[in-house]
């Protein structure tokens, strides 16, 4: 019994030597790792301040682009509207009679804001078509109007 009353105890000692907490870092030691922590901080916020700058920069380009779309097809169906109407007059003038009845011009700012003439000459031509086809043709000039156009709005 006194041998295990011993071993206990001598147990119970090892387990307290152990559990003694290591010594506390100096103040200086400390201190030590915030500035390193902080400098790790300050360098993952620079990171990421030019990945936000380069995420916007993305999403302006792409606005750009989607808004482009649009108006270059806004601006196609209305130059196919004036075409069909003028090819309605054509056939008017053919038949010397009123085949097909007058039609209002289709309303829209997108050829203007891309500086695309529209003409509902008799008989149809394919000048607009060719003017707005330019700007696929040329991208550089295609991505200066719609830049233009969407910086002044």
């Amino acid at each position: 019994m006194k041998r295990s009353l011993a071993a206990g105890i001598a147990a119970t000692l090892a387990v307290a030597a152990l559990a003694v907490p290591a010594p506390a870092a100096t103040p200086n030691q400390r201190i030590a790792q915030l500035e390193r922590q902080m400098r790790a901080q300050q360098r993952l916020v620079r990171t990421q301040q030019r990945e936000i700058t380069r995420l916007k920069r993305q999403v302006t380009e792409t606005r750009d682009v989607l808004l482009g779309t649009l108006l270059f097809s806004v601006c196609s169906t209305a130059i196919t509207a004036d075409a069909l109407m003028s090819t309605w007059g054509t056939i008017n003038q053919v038949e010397q009679r009123t085949v097909v009845g007058p039609q209002a011009p289709v309303s829209d700012p997108a050829c203007s804001r891309l500086q695309v003439p529209r003409t509902q000459q008799v008989p149809p031509s394919l000048n607009a078509f060719a003017q707005l086809l330019r700007l696929v043709n040329q991208p550089f000039s295609a991505f200066s109007a719609f830049s233009t156009v969407f910086r002044h709005q």
